[in-house]
């Protein structure tokens, strides 16, 4: 199976990125952020996920107090999914501990049927070593999932398996971020955000 990123998927990534610009108010948070300011702070819906331990996970109350960053992708990505969570990684492990204690990264596949727990846990140990609040790994069902994204205006498709046995998955490459106060996403990172901005964006949205 191959988990190539279709050039559908880039088109979709880009008809979702558009219409965040189009929201924004501005193209950074007062001209000194890589993040997007989105002219209508977005709420994290109500919902339950299963957690890498099986457990369930409610992401609107476990949100609450930490600067929440919420990224679609799946394990088998080959690109854009582990680049964003290296970045992210090295963002926070470059950040003083005061500020990362502060921020909780949240993965959730939108691949579940190939994404078990446990491959979703191994896959994130990968990026998210030495730090306190280890990255956050969520599934539920593939139906679930794309409405999910919906709500947060992420443009998702279920996979689809190819005559030639290859799975496609379609998803937005937008990183959200959840105010620890509100729970809104006043901000959003598009994909190609680099470790750098990340980690200056996310001490000014902790500590301000």
């Amino acid at each position: 199976m191959s988990a190539r990123l279709p050039r559908r998927a880039l088109l979709l990534l880009g008809a979702a990125s558009l219409a965040l610009l189009t929201a924004a108010c501005g193209s950074s948070g007062g001209g000194s952020l890589t993040a997007v300011q989105l002219g209508t702070p977005t709420a994290i819906p109500a919902g339950t996920f299963t957690d890498t331990a099986g457990q369930p996970y409610d992401l609107q109350q476990q949100a609450k107090g930490k600067l929440t960053l919420v990224y679609f992708g799946y394990t088998n990505c080959p690109d854009v999914c582990p680049t964003t969570m290296a970045d992210l990684g090295t963002a926070l492990r470059s950040l003083p501990t005061k500020v990362a204690d502060d921020v909780q990264v949240v993965f959730i596949t939108t691949d579940p049927a190939r994404d078990t727990p446990p491959k979703i846990k191994a896959w994130l140990d990968h990026f998210d070593s030495g730090l306190a609040h280890p990255f956050v790994g969520l599934r539920t069902t593939v139906t679930a999932v794309d409405a999910y994204g919906s709500k947060l205006g992420i443009a998702l498709e279920p996979p689809v398996t190819e005559k030639d046995g290859t799975v496609e998955v379609t998803h937005g490459a937008q990183t959200l971020a959840f105010a620890p106060d509100t729970g809104k996403a006043d901000y959003v990172f598009l994909p190609g955000a680099t470790a750098q901005q990340y980690a200056h964006d996310i001490k000014h949205l902790v500590t301000t």
